[in-house]
């Protein structure tokens, strides 16, 4: 602090004391003490000065803003600048920096240090030095604690931001990127880097790679809370680029979507791109979705890296990885098919094995059925508000079906679970743009379209999620794609099964376009064909009339099984099928006239049974013929048909 006690001496030696109140004033301190205080030996705070020659570098200040920042934190450093303060400022309650204390050291006007500290000035952009209403000055507290040695970033921030200082890119080979960026930076470029897709770790990776290989950290701002926390949006920023530079960190906004999507704060977009250009040679921005920037100066370059969600044998790999880090040796062939399933993001597998690593330390044992578990749980809480989840107990063995379209069931099993080894080792998906299993079921209602979707999950261990189209479908133009979109996007990577039923609502023949509402029905139509095939997953679409089909749905549908109404022998099955084991019924039932004198679907059969359960169990009698009788005419009766007396004669 030689410097500064140097300065401070020769103001002192150029005031002249006023002695005359001496005798009278108890607390007067003469000049005479105040020099032997200042000389008086402390602490050399050598690493001190040091830390305020590196800030100098790093924001560039001058000789005498270096000074006023060892003026203004002297009475932090050792208590005697306080007594000493107070004496030059004449007032002992006045024991800090002050712009009048400021302009009496340096041997300026008081106009000169007010530009020093004026709105554009380097010192107050970046808030080094903070003043209040009476011109009191101070350091702001994280530029204080970098000056000590105890860097913590600014409490401002904090509720937006992290600090993430090592990661480690699992999937993606950056090293062609980084030989861009860094040739760029190399001739003084200014650059955005923006890194879209789904997978938010994956995305921190790569950032956090790119810049510990330039020996930075990385400071993460979510941008879907900042307004949030941020009295003015410009000044967030401006701290936040202070706190990038005092933490040798390059600045990452996430989340940047928030700032496309909502018109509102579109503007925010603009103030982003304006403080990068000004302040900024290398940061980063993080979206879902691609984003156009809406202006760049020439001397901002934009740079994209686009994501996609890791390939099944990626995933595959990554399960066994973190598995093993908790003690969990699953076999490739286990992983294989856990991602084959579940193709989660690399976020997603990191959260449900730290669920799975808890339950492990409580004392559960590891089985495939709680990993299991935990992956359809992560899924069902997002899901559930958008589809019904539907279960059964049923298999293959339980639905009554001819023998080719039970044939044709087997084999969409087969496609599913051989899914990696045709499209991935055996080179198929060069061919395709999408590995995602489309498969149609027509027929009319009550035939067991939907109990098949149900033993098709079953059988692959899948869960599975009904979607009534005819409920997202709206007559508001725009808002159907955004339904359609809200329900791939939760369920994408999921490993669920979604299934389409009541297509006819939206399937139906693509109309010419005759006025504004054939347009948008057409492009709803060809928004969800899109989604579609963009879903790495299997898909069911269950219509009433496959006539109504437009012919692009067929070519895009790898299976179509139609079903039809049960013939006699069908319906006799049905019957003999549709009591559970301990249902108690009358020997004397004649399945064969009930499959011959009604033509009932699967569905109104079951029906029908369950009505004559009940009849039987209130008369406490086993179901009889009587009992079916009387079920079966409910069922006719809700479906509008005649009621002959004569096909009841046999009862």
């Amino acid at each position: 602090m030689l410097n500064l006690d140097n300065i401070i001496n020769r103001k002192l030696q150029m005031l002249d004391e006023d002695e005359s109140d001496k005798d009278l004033n108890p607390f007067f301190v003469s000049k005479e003490r105040v020099i032997k205080l200042l000389y008086q030996k402390g602490s050399e705070h050598q690493e001190f000065i040091e830390r305020v020659k590196l800030l100098s570098q790093l924001f560039s200040l001058d000789t005498a803003e270096q000074e006023i920042i060892l003026i203004v934190l002297a009475p932090m450093l050792d208590i005697k600048y306080k007594k000493i303060y107070a004496y030059l400022q004449d007032d002992l309650n006045q024991k800090e920096a002050t712009v009048f204390l400021l302009s009496l050291l340096l041997d300026r006007e008081i106009t000169d240090i007010y530009r020093y500290l004026q709105a554009e000035s380097t010192l107050t952009i970046f808030g080094i030095i903070e003043r209040d209403s009476e011109d009191v000055l101070r350091v702001s507290d994280s530029v204080q604690s970098f000056l000590f040695g105890c860097y913590t970033l600014d409490r401002r921030i904090s509720p937006y931001s992290t600090l993430i200082s090592t990661m480690e890119s699992q999937f993606y080979d950056i090293e062609e990127n980084l030989m861009v960026i860094k040739d760029g930076l190399s001739e003084q470029k200014r650059f955005v880097i923006h890194l879209h897709g789904e997978d938010s770790t994956q995305k921190e990776y790569i950032a956090t790679t790119i810049v510990n290989s330039m020996e930075y950290n990385l400071l993460r701002v979510d941008c879907s809370t900042i307004l949030e926390y941020s009295e003015s949006f410009d000044e967030s920023l401006k701290l936040l680029f202070r706190e990038s530079i005092l933490s040798n960190s390059l600045l990452y906004f996430d989340n940047y979507d928030i700032f496309s999507q909502d018109s509102k704060i579109h503007i925010y977009q603009e103030v982003l791109i304006k403080n990068l250009e000004s302040f900024s040679s290398l940061s980063f921005i993080a979206s879902k979705e691609k984003i156009v920037p809406l202006s760049l100066s020439h001397g901002l370059l934009w740079y994209e890296i686009a994501l996609s969600l890791p390939t099944v044998t990626e995933s595959s790999r990554y399960w066994r990885e973190i598995l093993y880090g908790i003690g969990v040796e699953l076999s490739s062939q286990r992983c294989d098919t856990l991602a084959n399933l579940f193709g989660f993001t690399v976020e997603q597998i990191e959260r449900i094995v730290e669920r799975l690593k808890s339950k492990l330390f409580f004392g559960e044992k590891f089985s495939d059925a709680l990993l299991y578990q935990l992956c359809r749980e992560s899924i069902s809480s997002s899901l559930k508000s958008l589809a019904e989840p539907l279960s059964s107990e049923n298999g293959l063995d339980d639905i009554v079906l001819q023998k080719d379209k039970k044939e044709l069931l087997k084999e969409v099993c087969e496609h599913y679970k051989y899914q990696i080894q045709v499209f991935e080792e055996w080179g198929f998906k060069k061919h395709y743009q999408s590995q995602g299993l489309g498969v149609l079921f027509t027929g009319a209602s009550g035939t067991g379209k939907t109990m098949a979707a149900s033993i098709l999950a079953n059988t692959l261990g899948l869960d599975l999620y009904r979607i009534e189209l005819s409920r997202i479908v709206s007559k508001y133009i725009g808002e159907t794609e955004k339904n359609l979109s809200k329900i791939f996007e939760t369920a994408e990577g999921s490993g669920v099964i979604l299934f389409f039923d009541e297509a006819d609502a939206i399937f139906g023949k693509r109309t010419e376009t005759k006025n504004s509402h054939d347009r948008y029905a057409n492009i709803e139509v060809s928004y969800l064909l899109q989604k579609i095939e963009e879903y790495n997953g299997l898909v069911i679409l269950a219509s009433n009339f496959r006539q109504n089909i437009d012919e692009a749905f067929i070519r895009r549908m790898r299976f179509i099984i139609n079903f039809p109404s049960p013939d006699i022998g069908m319906r006799e099955e049905i019957w003999r099928r549709v009591f559970p084991k301990d249902t108690p019924i009358d020997s004397d039932i004649d399945f064969s006239v009930l499959a011959k004198n009604f033509e009932l679907s699967g569905a109104n059969i079951r029906n029908a049974s369950l009505f004559s359960a009940f009849f039987a169990v209130q008369e406490g009698e086993a179901i009889g013929m009587g009992h079916i009788a009387r079920g079966i005419k409910i069922e006719l009766g809700k479906l509008g048909k005649v009621i002959k007396e004569s096909n009841f004669s046999e009862f």
